[in-house]
Protein backbone atom coordinates (compact mmCIF):
# COMPACT_ATOMS: atom_id res chain seq x y z
CA UNK A 1 0.00 0.00 0.00
CA UNK A 2 2.79 2.51 0.95
CA UNK A 3 4.67 1.97 -1.97
CA UNK A 4 1.11 2.53 -4.21
CA UNK A 5 0.75 5.81 -2.68
CA UNK A 6 4.72 6.81 -3.75
CA UNK A 7 4.11 5.91 -7.02
CA UNK A 8 0.91 8.47 -7.29
CA UNK A 9 1.92 10.94 -5.19
CA UNK A 10 5.23 10.54 -8.16
CA UNK A 11 2.93 10.54 -11.13
CA UNK A 12 0.38 13.33 -9.77
CA UNK A 13 3.73 15.84 -9.30
CA UNK A 14 4.89 14.96 -12.91
CA UNK A 15 1.75 15.37 -14.32
CA UNK A 16 1.02 18.74 -12.30
CA UNK A 17 4.16 19.87 -13.40
CA UNK A 18 3.97 19.37 -17.06
CA UNK A 19 0.62 20.25 -17.25
CA UNK A 20 1.36 23.97 -15.65
CA UNK A 21 3.92 24.25 -18.40
CA UNK A 22 1.35 24.45 -21.40
CA UNK A 23 0.10 27.71 -19.92
CA UNK A 24 4.01 29.04 -20.53
CA UNK A 25 4.42 27.74 -24.03
CA UNK A 26 5.32 30.66 -26.90
CA UNK A 27 2.79 31.03 -29.77
CA UNK A 28 5.21 29.79 -32.62
CA UNK A 29 8.76 27.66 -30.85
CA UNK A 30 11.52 28.21 -32.66
CA UNK A 31 13.24 25.11 -32.06
CA UNK A 32 15.88 23.04 -33.37
CA UNK A 33 14.95 19.90 -30.92
CA UNK A 34 12.81 17.61 -32.46
CA UNK A 35 11.32 14.88 -31.61
CA UNK A 36 10.43 11.56 -34.28
CA UNK A 37 9.89 8.32 -34.55
CA UNK A 38 12.05 5.98 -36.05
CA UNK A 39 10.69 3.67 -38.07
CA UNK A 40 7.62 6.39 -38.66
CA UNK A 41 5.91 3.45 -40.20
CA UNK A 42 5.73 -0.80 -40.05
CA UNK A 43 5.08 -2.33 -43.10
CA UNK A 44 3.54 -5.63 -42.17
CA UNK A 45 4.18 -8.66 -44.29
CA UNK A 46 4.89 -11.73 -42.10
CA UNK A 47 1.60 -12.41 -39.41
CA UNK A 48 3.23 -12.90 -35.98
CA UNK A 49 6.02 -10.43 -36.16
CA UNK A 50 7.63 -8.63 -33.42
CA UNK A 51 8.73 -5.36 -34.13
CA UNK A 52 10.47 -1.97 -31.75
CA UNK A 53 9.81 1.65 -32.54
CA UNK A 54 11.68 4.25 -31.05
CA UNK A 55 10.87 7.63 -29.90
CA UNK A 56 13.65 9.76 -30.23
CA UNK A 57 15.15 13.24 -29.78
CA UNK A 58 17.71 15.00 -31.14
CA UNK A 59 19.18 18.69 -30.30
CA UNK A 60 17.88 18.99 -26.97
CA UNK A 61 19.53 20.75 -23.78
CA UNK A 62 18.84 20.09 -20.33
CA UNK A 63 16.33 17.67 -20.61
CA UNK A 64 15.00 16.79 -17.16
CA UNK A 65 11.25 15.19 -18.11
CA UNK A 66 9.06 14.17 -20.99
CA UNK A 67 5.70 12.58 -21.97
CA UNK A 68 4.71 11.42 -25.27
CA UNK A 69 2.13 8.94 -26.61
CA UNK A 70 1.47 7.01 -29.94
CA UNK A 71 -1.18 6.10 -32.85
CA UNK A 72 -1.40 3.32 -35.00
CA UNK A 73 -3.17 1.16 -37.50
CA UNK A 74 -4.46 -1.46 -35.24
CA UNK A 75 -5.10 -3.85 -38.11
CA UNK A 76 -1.71 -3.89 -39.00
CA UNK A 77 0.17 -3.88 -35.51
CA UNK A 78 -1.04 -4.63 -32.10
CA UNK A 79 0.83 -3.05 -28.89
CA UNK A 80 2.57 -5.57 -26.17
CA UNK A 81 4.90 -3.06 -24.80
CA UNK A 82 5.84 0.45 -23.82
CA UNK A 83 8.97 0.94 -22.12
CA UNK A 84 11.56 3.37 -21.14
CA UNK A 85 14.54 4.44 -23.30
CA UNK A 86 18.10 5.11 -22.86
CA UNK A 87 18.53 8.46 -22.81
CA UNK A 88 18.03 10.21 -19.15
CA UNK A 89 19.55 7.50 -17.71
CA UNK A 90 22.39 9.17 -18.75
CA UNK A 91 22.14 11.77 -15.78
CA UNK A 92 23.41 8.86 -13.91
CA UNK A 93 20.70 8.94 -11.20
CA UNK A 94 17.40 7.54 -10.50
CA UNK A 95 14.29 8.23 -13.30
CA UNK A 96 10.67 7.30 -12.70
CA UNK A 97 9.11 5.99 -15.86
CA UNK A 98 5.08 5.44 -15.45
CA UNK A 99 1.52 6.66 -16.77
CA UNK A 100 -1.18 8.64 -15.25
CA UNK A 101 -3.35 6.25 -13.43
CA UNK A 102 -6.94 7.20 -15.41
CA UNK A 103 -5.15 5.98 -18.28
CA UNK A 104 -4.37 2.25 -19.92
CA UNK A 105 -1.10 1.35 -21.30
CA UNK A 106 -2.34 0.40 -24.60
CA UNK A 107 -5.81 -0.28 -26.47
CA UNK A 108 -5.64 -2.52 -29.24
CA UNK A 109 -8.91 -1.98 -30.72
CA UNK A 110 -8.81 1.87 -31.18
CA UNK A 111 -4.88 1.69 -32.03
CA UNK A 112 -3.59 4.06 -29.36
CA UNK A 113 -0.89 3.93 -26.94
CA UNK A 114 -1.40 6.42 -24.27
CA UNK A 115 0.90 9.03 -22.80
CA UNK A 116 3.66 7.82 -20.77
CA UNK A 117 6.18 10.08 -18.77
CA UNK A 118 9.36 9.66 -17.51
CA UNK A 119 11.70 12.51 -15.10
CA UNK A 120 14.94 12.47 -13.08
CA UNK A 121 14.41 12.38 -9.23
CA UNK A 122 16.30 14.77 -7.16
CA UNK A 123 18.06 18.18 -8.22
CA UNK A 124 20.19 17.11 -11.21
CA UNK A 125 21.12 19.36 -14.20
CA UNK A 126 19.46 17.38 -17.11
CA UNK A 127 20.58 15.63 -19.78
CA UNK A 128 21.51 17.34 -23.77
CA UNK A 129 22.34 15.39 -26.42
CA UNK A 130 20.53 13.36 -29.08
CA UNK A 131 19.06 9.71 -28.07
CA UNK A 132 16.35 7.33 -27.57
CA UNK A 133 13.37 8.85 -25.07
CA UNK A 134 11.39 5.44 -24.99
CA UNK A 135 10.60 2.14 -27.09
CA UNK A 136 7.54 0.52 -27.91
CA UNK A 137 7.20 -3.27 -29.08
CA UNK A 138 4.66 -4.33 -31.78
CA UNK A 139 3.06 -7.68 -33.30
CA UNK A 140 2.44 -7.60 -36.97
CA UNK A 141 -1.29 -8.86 -36.82
CA UNK A 142 -2.44 -8.12 -40.61
CA UNK A 143 -0.96 -7.47 -44.17
CA UNK A 144 -0.44 -4.03 -44.77
CA UNK A 145 0.88 -0.11 -43.76
CA UNK A 146 0.79 1.20 -40.03
CA UNK A 147 1.70 5.09 -40.15
CA UNK A 148 2.61 5.74 -36.31
CA UNK A 149 2.16 9.08 -35.15
CA UNK A 150 3.23 10.75 -31.96
CA UNK A 151 0.87 12.35 -29.35
CA UNK A 152 0.87 14.66 -26.06
CA UNK A 153 4.40 15.15 -26.67
CA UNK A 154 5.95 17.84 -23.92
CA UNK A 155 9.25 18.44 -22.73
CA UNK A 156 10.95 20.24 -19.66
CA UNK A 157 13.95 21.07 -18.46
CA UNK A 158 15.84 21.21 -14.88
CA UNK A 159 14.19 24.58 -14.19
CA UNK A 160 11.31 23.47 -14.83
CA UNK A 161 10.50 25.62 -17.89
CA UNK A 162 8.89 24.07 -21.35
CA UNK A 163 11.37 23.33 -23.83
CA UNK A 164 10.39 24.21 -27.57
CA UNK A 165 10.96 21.59 -29.51
CA UNK A 166 9.10 20.01 -33.17
CA UNK A 167 7.15 17.05 -33.71
CA UNK A 168 7.97 15.41 -36.90
CA UNK A 169 4.81 13.22 -38.18
CA UNK A 170 3.84 11.59 -41.59
CA UNK A 171 1.59 9.82 -43.45
CA UNK A 172 1.60 7.32 -46.56
CA UNK A 173 0.24 7.81 -49.81
CA UNK A 174 0.17 4.99 -52.07
CA UNK A 175 0.46 6.27 -55.93
CA UNK A 176 1.02 4.70 -59.21
CA UNK A 177 2.90 1.62 -57.32
CA UNK A 178 4.88 3.55 -54.34
CA UNK A 179 4.63 4.12 -50.93
CA UNK A 180 5.05 8.47 -50.42
CA UNK A 181 5.25 10.26 -47.26
CA UNK A 182 3.58 13.70 -47.02
CA UNK A 183 5.62 14.86 -43.93
CA UNK A 184 4.17 17.08 -41.38
CA UNK A 185 6.20 19.32 -39.29
CA UNK A 186 4.79 21.06 -36.18
CA UNK A 187 5.51 22.79 -32.53
CA UNK A 188 2.48 20.70 -31.23
CA UNK A 189 2.60 20.29 -27.21
CA UNK A 190 -0.02 18.13 -25.10
CA UNK A 191 -1.80 18.37 -21.91
CA UNK A 192 -2.99 15.15 -20.07
CA UNK A 193 -6.25 16.18 -18.39
CA UNK A 194 -8.46 15.96 -21.17
CA UNK A 195 -10.91 12.95 -20.05
CA UNK A 196 -10.34 11.67 -23.64
CA UNK A 197 -6.85 11.26 -24.65
CA UNK A 198 -4.79 11.73 -26.83
CA UNK A 199 -5.60 15.31 -26.23
CA UNK A 200 -3.46 16.69 -29.01
CA UNK A 201 -1.65 15.83 -31.85
CA UNK A 202 -2.08 15.07 -35.95
CA UNK A 203 -5.27 12.47 -37.01
CA UNK A 204 -7.06 11.66 -39.82
CA UNK A 205 -4.85 11.81 -42.98
CA UNK A 206 -6.35 11.69 -46.19
CA UNK A 207 -4.87 12.35 -49.63
CA UNK A 208 -7.94 12.85 -52.29
CA UNK A 209 -6.69 12.70 -56.01
CA UNK A 210 -10.41 13.65 -56.98
CA UNK A 211 -10.21 17.12 -55.54
CA UNK A 212 -6.43 17.55 -55.76
CA UNK A 213 -6.42 17.92 -51.86
CA UNK A 214 -4.76 15.81 -49.37
CA UNK A 215 -6.32 16.81 -45.30
CA UNK A 216 -5.81 16.27 -41.62
CA UNK A 217 -7.35 16.94 -38.36
CA UNK A 218 -5.15 18.74 -35.79
CA UNK A 219 -5.59 19.03 -32.04
CA UNK A 220 -3.77 21.33 -29.81
CA UNK A 221 -3.68 23.60 -27.17
CA UNK A 222 -2.19 26.94 -28.14
CA UNK A 223 -1.02 28.46 -31.32
CA UNK A 224 1.26 25.96 -33.50
CA UNK A 225 3.40 26.34 -36.68
CA UNK A 226 2.85 23.68 -39.44
CA UNK A 227 5.41 22.77 -42.46
CA UNK A 228 3.61 20.16 -44.89
CA UNK A 229 6.14 18.46 -46.97
CA UNK A 230 3.96 17.34 -50.02
CA UNK A 231 6.03 14.87 -52.67
CA UNK A 232 5.39 16.69 -56.38
CA UNK A 233 4.92 12.95 -57.46
CA UNK A 234 1.62 13.18 -56.11
CA UNK A 235 0.32 16.46 -55.97
CA UNK A 236 2.00 19.90 -57.13
CA UNK A 237 1.06 23.46 -58.44
CA UNK A 238 2.61 25.07 -61.66
CA UNK A 239 3.14 28.14 -59.66
CA UNK A 240 3.70 28.56 -55.89
CA UNK A 241 0.80 31.09 -55.67
CA UNK A 242 -1.52 28.46 -56.80
CA UNK A 243 -1.60 26.51 -53.70
CA UNK A 244 -4.59 26.93 -51.42
CA UNK A 245 -4.34 26.25 -47.32
CA UNK A 246 -7.75 26.02 -45.47
CA UNK A 247 -8.57 25.73 -42.01
CA UNK A 248 -12.03 24.72 -41.27
CA UNK A 249 -13.01 26.07 -44.78
CA UNK A 250 -11.10 29.12 -44.50
CA UNK A 251 -8.43 30.21 -46.72
CA UNK A 252 -4.90 30.96 -44.14
CA UNK A 253 -1.80 32.63 -45.73
CA UNK A 254 1.29 30.39 -46.35
CA UNK A 255 4.63 30.52 -46.83
CA UNK A 256 5.91 28.12 -49.74
CA UNK A 257 8.99 26.95 -50.94
CA UNK A 258 9.70 23.80 -53.12
CA UNK A 259 12.56 21.65 -54.16
CA UNK A 260 12.92 20.00 -57.71
CA UNK A 261 10.91 16.86 -55.99
CA UNK A 262 8.45 18.35 -52.78
CA UNK A 263 6.70 21.74 -52.28
CA UNK A 264 6.36 22.70 -48.47
CA UNK A 265 3.92 25.12 -46.78
CA UNK A 266 4.47 26.90 -43.94
CA UNK A 267 1.60 28.46 -41.84
CA UNK A 268 0.35 28.98 -38.52
CA UNK A 269 -3.10 29.09 -36.75
CA UNK A 270 -5.03 29.43 -33.21
CA UNK A 271 -5.49 26.66 -30.77
CA UNK A 272 -8.45 24.69 -30.89
CA UNK A 273 -9.15 21.44 -33.25
CA UNK A 274 -9.19 21.70 -36.66
CA UNK A 275 -9.27 20.54 -40.01
CA UNK A 276 -6.59 21.36 -42.55
CA UNK A 277 -6.86 21.28 -46.16
CA UNK A 278 -4.20 21.71 -48.50
CA UNK A 279 -5.58 21.95 -51.89
CA UNK A 280 -2.81 21.78 -55.36
CA UNK A 281 -3.48 22.06 -59.19
CA UNK A 282 -1.77 19.56 -60.66
CA UNK A 283 -1.95 16.09 -59.84
CA UNK A 284 1.06 14.03 -59.97
CA UNK A 285 1.80 11.05 -62.56
CA UNK A 286 4.58 9.40 -62.11
CA UNK A 287 5.78 7.53 -64.80
CA UNK A 288 3.50 8.72 -67.55
CA UNK A 289 5.28 11.28 -69.54
CA UNK A 290 3.03 11.72 -72.67
CA UNK A 291 -0.07 12.67 -70.16
CA UNK A 292 -2.36 9.42 -71.51
CA UNK A 293 -3.16 8.56 -67.64
CA UNK A 294 -1.38 5.15 -67.66
CA UNK A 295 2.66 4.25 -67.81
CA UNK A 296 3.39 2.05 -70.91
CA UNK A 297 5.97 1.50 -72.92
CA UNK A 298 5.93 4.29 -74.81
CA UNK A 299 7.12 6.31 -71.62
CA UNK A 300 9.63 4.24 -71.28
CA UNK A 301 11.05 4.84 -75.03
CA UNK A 302 10.27 8.18 -73.68
CA UNK A 303 12.98 8.30 -71.34
CA UNK A 304 15.63 5.70 -73.43
CA UNK A 305 15.66 8.30 -75.89
CA UNK A 306 16.64 11.20 -73.61
CA UNK A 307 18.79 8.71 -72.18
CA UNK A 308 22.48 10.74 -71.37
CA UNK A 309 21.14 14.09 -72.05
CA UNK A 310 21.29 17.02 -69.54
CA UNK A 311 19.79 20.33 -68.86
CA UNK A 312 21.79 23.72 -69.98
CA UNK A 313 22.72 25.72 -67.33
CA UNK A 314 22.43 28.57 -68.73
CA UNK A 315 18.43 29.81 -69.28
CA UNK A 316 19.14 31.72 -72.23
CA UNK A 317 21.11 29.22 -74.16
CA UNK A 318 19.39 26.79 -76.38
CA UNK A 319 19.37 23.52 -75.28
CA UNK A 320 21.08 21.36 -77.77
CA UNK A 321 18.40 19.37 -79.57
CA UNK A 322 20.53 16.48 -80.87
CA UNK A 323 21.16 15.74 -76.96
CA UNK A 324 17.50 14.97 -76.67
CA UNK A 325 16.74 16.29 -73.64
CA UNK A 326 13.18 16.38 -72.12
CA UNK A 327 12.44 17.47 -68.85
CA UNK A 328 9.79 15.47 -68.27
CA UNK A 329 12.16 12.44 -68.27
CA UNK A 330 13.74 13.65 -65.34
CA UNK A 331 12.14 11.63 -62.62
CA UNK A 332 14.39 12.76 -60.18
CA UNK A 333 14.98 16.49 -60.96
CA UNK A 334 18.57 16.47 -60.88
CA UNK A 335 18.81 17.75 -64.49
CA UNK A 336 20.28 14.88 -66.24
CA UNK A 337 18.59 11.69 -68.08
CA UNK A 338 19.91 8.43 -66.39
CA UNK A 339 19.51 4.92 -64.89
CA UNK A 340 17.67 6.10 -62.01
CA UNK A 341 15.56 7.65 -64.03
CA UNK A 342 14.88 4.93 -66.27
CA UNK A 343 14.29 2.74 -63.20
CA UNK A 344 11.76 5.36 -61.95
CA UNK A 345 9.96 5.03 -65.05
CA UNK A 346 10.21 1.01 -65.28
CA UNK A 347 8.93 0.46 -61.51
CA UNK A 348 5.87 2.89 -62.26
CA UNK A 349 5.09 0.16 -65.54
CA UNK A 350 1.63 -0.48 -65.74
CA UNK A 351 0.27 2.33 -63.11
CA UNK A 352 -2.87 3.98 -63.92
CA UNK A 353 -4.35 7.23 -62.81
CA UNK A 354 -7.55 9.31 -63.36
Amino acid sequence: MKIKVIIAAMTLFLVTVLVALVNIVPIVAQASTTVFLDPPKIKGTLIGENVTVNINVSNVTDLYGWQAGMTFNSSVLNCTGYHEGEFLKRAGVETWFAKPSYLPHFDNTKGIAYLHLCTLLGAPQGVSGSGQLAYLTFKVVGIGISDLHLTDVRLCDSNPEYIPHEVVDSFTVSWGRFDYSVEIVSNLTGIDSSPDPPASGLFNHTFTPQDNKTTFDVITHHDSLYKVTIPKAILKCDNLSEWTVKIDCSPVSFVPTESPTDTSLYFTYHNGTHKVEIIGTVLGKPGDLDGDGECDVFDIRRVGKAYGSAAVDDPETPLDETLNWNPDADLNGNGEIEIFDLRKCAKHYGATYP
